[in-house]
């Protein structure tokens, strides 16, 4: 069931990060365009990074490659800006690839506060349990 969560939810953010591409009214900004590209670029990073910290249990590789997966997706669709005849954004490209180091960054802090209370909160058992040992004796 996780695998298909999971599955699911890239899917959904492939199809989201390529709305851009899709024949707009006149009355789409300029602006919304760039937060689709942050919120697409902050969804992939954030899931790849949750796949791969799930697998490997490092967060430097797992940070790394959500960047990719961002910076990708973002390559990805201005090619296919380009193919189809459209203009060619670099700051598209920025906008997806940073929000996505960004929320890479967000998550590799958060993990290691997760793992400093996780030892934290080991440590105050074991000597909890050592405690209570040397009053039985």
């Amino acid at each position: 069931m996780k695998k298909l969560i999971i599955i699911t939810s890239v899917l959904f953010l492939f199809a989201f990060s390529l709305q851009a591409q899709i024949e707009l009214s006149e009355d789409y900004s300029f602006q919304t365009d760039k937060q689709y590209h942050v919120i697409a670029g902050g969804l992939i990073s954030g899931t790849v990074f949750t796949v791969v910290y799930s697998k490997t249990k490092d967060e430097s590789l797992a940070m790394r490659a959500g960047w990719m997966s961002a910076c990708m997706a973002g390559l990805t669709k201005e090619m296919i800006d380009g193919i189809q005849g459209k203009e060619v954004s670099i700051s598209d490209l920025l906008y997806t690839t940073l929000s996505g180091v960004a929320v890479g960054y967000l998550a590799k802090g958060i993990v290691k506060v997760k793992k400093k209370r996780q030892a934290k909160k080991n440590e105050q058992i074991y000597f909890s349990l050592d405690n209570e040992i040397f009053k039985n004796d």
